[in-house]
């Protein structure tokens, strides 16, 4: 009697389990009190020892508030500091208030998912930015809202969710109305058949 194989689980679960913890760092981080992370920038007298100029010069320009553009909301986050962009150095973007390893951290985990070629779910995906890999979280670091482009609005079908990040004003457009096709897989073979017959159709008119 033949041996019965047991199921075999992913072959790449310890990597599975490192796109998790990032993505659960990442998120963490990022929901923080901005205060924690930027004490030492509101309160430079606390140290005991008298820094170099050149060094005191340097923390309090990366410490120096900025604020966002006028048509970010109340609540994104009011000191932000310059930072590299990890795929193109010559781009400098606005970091959060929570500071630039979160950002870091979703960089690293889209390397991670890209070289052992894993697939990310939607809700990762979704959660940080595809240009400066910030976390999205609304109210805070991105806008959410609903757009659709056709006339008068009248197409319920053109409804689109959009994500804005805050940090590089990004945009990232969903569809929501509209119907997805299934996959090739998943169609009935009536369809496929009717699909095929319509092309076949098409073909003798063009000849003709």
């Amino acid at each position: 009697m033949a041996k019965v194989k047991g199921k075999q689980g992913s072959a790449n679960k310890h990597l599975q389990a490192r796109i998790n913890y990032l993505q659960q760092a990442a998120t963490y981080l990022a929901s923080r009190d901005p205060s924690i992370s930027i004490e030492k920038c509101l309160d430079p007298l606390q140290k005991t020892t008298p820094p170099d100029h050149r060094q005191l010069h340097i923390e309090n320009a990366a410490c120096e508030p900025r604020t966002l553009n006028e048509n970010v909301p109340h609540g994104v986050g009011a000191l932000m500091t310059r930072l590299p962009n990890s795929r193109n150095p010559d781009i400098r973007f606005d970091a959060p208030s929570t500071g630039g390893l979160p950002l870091r951290l979703n960089d690293h985990l889209r390397q991670v998912a890209a070289k052992s070629q894993a697939r990310l779910s939607t809700a990762v995906k979704r959660s940080a930015c595809k240009r400066c890999n910030a976390v999205l979280r609304d109210g805070v670091t991105c806008t959410k809202f609903m757009e659709n482009l056709s006339k008068g609005g009248r197409k319920p079908h053109a409804n689109v969710l959009v994500l804005r990040c805050a940090v590089c004003e990004a945009e990232q457009r969903f569809p929501v109305g509209a119907r997805r096709q299934s996959r090739k897989s998943d169609r009935t073979p009536a369809t496929t058949n009717a699909e095929a017959d319509d092309d076949a159709c098409m073909a003798v008119a063009g000849n003709d």
